[in-house]
């Protein structure tokens, strides 16, 4: 699905200016607007959590 910014914004309730500073790291995102995101995209949020080594490769996440 293709969406402009300005689209995204109007679904969030937000300014266009905001998704973009989003978007380009610019500002923080917190879990809540991840969610609300992700619904206005129609799609889910999944969080994985693993120990900082499993990232590196070191360890094999599934031992603990």
């Amino acid at each position: 699905m293709r969406m402009s910014q300005g689209d995204l914004a109007d679904r969030l309730g937000v300014t266009p200016v905001y998704v973009s500073r989003v978007l380009r790291g610019k500002d923080g995102l917190g879990l809540h607007s991840l969610i609300k995101i992700a619904d206005a995209l129609k799609a889910e949020v999944i969080v994985s959590l693993a120990p900082v080594n499993a990232l590196a490769g070191e360890i094999d996440p599934y031992e603990y």
